[in-house]
């Protein structure tokens, strides 16, 4: 269940967290099975577990946990979706510093009628990222889910996308701590050569909102591999390709 102080952080700050939600053998079970995933070096890029080749069940059972997958279904009820979950455990042990941005846009030069107008129609979502192994990558700008970003944020990013921000949060998490937060609010990631990274995520939005400007896989249709999902999941990973399959058959626009 969501508490007030969550839903008051998340609408105030675009962001909140949840201590020790992943325990036990459940965790012990996801490093595992991000070992493997790195051992056969697959982890250079994003590993996409709503895959029928995924075969790694323990990482999406973490999804499905009842702390992780309720946030999404308080907040959106049955137009909850899923439209990704992957894995991040980078290969190379080379570091990060990458650029402050919002992953559902918009532009940071646009007019702020233009930026408001968009944050207002891709508002209804939830990122979730859930650390594996120790993890301070995650950087944000408080507040910023909601409103345009004013001269005194804008200005130093045009010299330095990574610049540091007066006002930025570093987020600390421990193993099994998990992270929300709205794929509008600016932040970006910073990751030292020497960090071991494990991190587990999900992007759920709400069907009642437009949908998603990024191009987003189409990889489970078959009903075999759907029924093989957690659950708790199943029915936001089966809403979610009905509306990919629906975009897919639109004709294209020229």
């Amino acid at each position: 269940m969501l508490t007030g102080l969550e839903l008051y952080y998340l609408e105030r700050a675009g962001y909140f967290v949840r201590r020790g939600v992943l325990t036990g053998g459940l965790l012990e079970a996801c490093r595992e099975a991000a070992g493997r995933i790195a051992e056969r070096g697959e982890a250079e890029e994003p590993v996409e577990l709503l895959s029928p080749d995924a075969d790694e069940p323990a990482l999406l059972e973490a999804l499905a946990h009842p702390q992780i997958v309720g946030v999404p279904e308080d907040l959106f009820r049955e137009h909850a979706a899923c439209l990704q979950a992957y894995l991040l455990v980078p290969l190379s042990g080379e570091g990060l510093r990458s650029a402050w941005h919002r992953d559902q846009g918009p532009d940071l030069d646009a007019p702020a009628g233009e930026q408001m107008a968009h944050l207002e129609r891709y508002s209804r979502n939830i990122q979730v990222r859930a650390a594996l192994q120790e993890d301070t990558s995650l950087l944000v700008m408080p507040g910023t889910h909601t409103t345009p970003l004013p001269p005194e944020l804008r200005d130093p990013l045009r010299d330095d996308p990574c610049a540091e921000l007066a006002g930025q949060v570093r987020i600390r998490l421990e193993p099994g701590d998990v992270v929300f937060y709205n794929g509008n609010l600016l932040h970006r990631e910073e990751v030292a050569d020497t960090q071991i990274r494990q991190t587990l995520h999900a992007v759920f939005v709400s069907l009642l909102q437009p949908p998603p400007r990024q191009e987003i896989p189409l990889l489970l249709s078959e009903p075999a591999s759907l029924q093989s999902l957690p659950p708790r999941l199943r029915p936001m990973v089966e809403r979610s390709m009905r509306m990919l399959q629906r975009i897919a058959s639109m004709p294209a626009v020229e």
